[in-house]
């Protein structure tokens, strides 16, 4: 006659499920470990996607997002976007561009030059607020857009009006050798009516007025003048 297994006790039976119920909470606890870490992995994944990696700042994809974000979709008068955007103030586009990046990289090396393009971006984001966007837009050029602002607050932001002098160079130390570098920058207003649509023609008239502060010397910023051979669609 086969043996037949003596029924538990209600002790053990006890016992049987405590066990039971722990085990799932452990497996609970390892299943949200594994969630959380997920979860890290994809909001670094994001940022690395947005911010550029050698100066922490945001890259070109998230500028061009930003922009989509702040500037209204809906250039009619009376659509809710239009009006948000009214109600938000007013934008200024800055463009950036390092002076004499080239032959600093030829004398320095790439290794130094990377140095100074971090205390460049260092530098803008000392003249921004924080509702303000600051992003490499590619290579030595750098692109902010300044929130709730216009032509004047901005000015008064990057000149020194005690020495008449534009707050735009700085200098890098780096193993004992100082790095004297500047830049030149271009300012324009964002229009009244434009939209996300129009950023690239925004950022062409603060680059035109960029490239008339290198023309003009350097070490300077510029604001786009309507005179100038305007870059944007009539």
């Amino acid at each position: 006659m086969e043996n037949q297994e003596r029924p538990l006790t209600p002790e053990q039976e006890l016992l049987v499920l405590r066990q039971e119920i722990q085990e799932l909470r452990e497996e609970k606890l390892q299943w949200l470990k594994e969630k959380e870490e997920l979860i890290r992995e994809r909001d670094l994944e994001r940022k690395n996607s947005n911010t550029d990696p050698l100066t922490g700042i945001d890259n070109r994809r998230s500028l061009e997002n930003m922009a989509k974000k702040l500037l209204p979709r809906d250039r009619a008068e009376g659509s809710a976007e239009l009006e948000l955007a009214k109600e938000q103030g007013h934008y200024v586009v800055g463009f950036f561009d390092l002076d004499n990046f080239k032959t600093l990289n030829t004398e320095h090396g790439h290794i130094k030059a990377d140095e100074v393009l971090k205390t460049a971006a260092e530098v803008l984001k000392g003249f921004v607020r924080e509702s303000d966007v600051v992003a490499r837009y590619g290579g030595e050029e750098f692109v902010v857009i300044f929130t709730n602002a216009n032509g004047n607050d901005i000015k008064a932001r990057l000149f020194d009006e005690a020495t008449g002098r534009w707050k735009v160079s700085f200098t890098t130390e780096i193993d004992g050798t100082e790095i004297h570098s500047s830049f030149s920058g271009g300012m324009t207003d964002v229009r009244e009516g434009e939209t996300a649509k129009d950023f690239k023609a925004i950022l062409e008239r603060a680059n035109q007025a960029m490239r008339d502060a290198k023309a003009g010397g350097k070490n300077q910023v510029r604001q786009f003048e309507a005179g100038s051979s305007d870059p944007s669609p009539s």
